[in-house]
């Protein structure tokens, strides 16, 4: 069996946020408004930017979580012919030498080869 991916902390799901060529648009407009002395406009373009990253964060946290819960339903199983017997079995239960049944549109539980 596969270890799942390890879920990135909260902060760096924050900090990913502001990769984006628009966010770095914005952040150089708060720049130039706080060079210029518009601090009202700098301050204004900062909480939105912040707004911004809260809810964004908060939106990939949660999915993000969603999916792995999603992920612990789903019971992967396959059907094999072991031994001239055909059976199902979990998918992290296959062994090299099993022949698995794959049918249209079929998820293919493990890393298998091909034959006609």
């Amino acid at each position: 069996r596969l270890p799942r991916p390890r879920r990135d902390s909260l902060a760096v799901v924050y900090l990913r946020q502001f990769r984006s060529p628009l966010i770095y648009l914005l952040l150089a407009a708060a720049v130039v408004s706080l060079a210029t002395g518009e601090l009202t406009d700098a301050v204004f373009i900062f909480v939105v930017l912040q707004v911004n990253a809260v809810i964004g964060a908060a939106q990939e946290w949660k999915a993000a979580g969603s999916a792995a819960a999603l992920d612990q339903l789903i019971h992967k199983t396959a059907v094999v012919w072991r031994d001239g017997v055909r059976r199902q079995v979990d998918a992290a239960e296959l062994v090299p030498g099993d022949r698995v049944e794959v049918a249209a549109g079929a998820l293919v539980p493990a890393d298998i080869r091909l034959d006609w």
